[in-house]
């Protein structure tokens, strides 16, 4: 079992389902949401932080050529700034 680390610390159980929630919040079709999310599995490691997993996430929405992948790279940006 893969565990993902919250923000606060916490770490929790990995969710392939919030990964598709995400990439279709960002507008991506169910179709590019599933791809993000099976390679995302193969790519993370226990312990992964969440920013890890979204900038992860962003990545692989840019290498695919979603162009909405700019929405969640502002939210990356957003995140770092406090």
């Amino acid at each position: 079992m893969l565990r993902v680390r919250k923000r606060d610390g916490r770490l929790e159980e990995f969710s392939r389902a919030k990964i598709v929630r995400t990439c279709l919040r960002a507008g991506a079709s169910k179709k590019i949401a599933e791809k993000v999310a099976e390679e995302v599995e193969k790519r993370i490691y226990d312990g992964i932080t969440t920013d890890e997993v979204l900038e992860l996430v962003i990545e692989l929405l840019f290498e695919l050529k979603y162009e909405k992948a700019e929405r969640y790279d502002l939210k990356r940006s957003l995140i770092r700034l406090g």
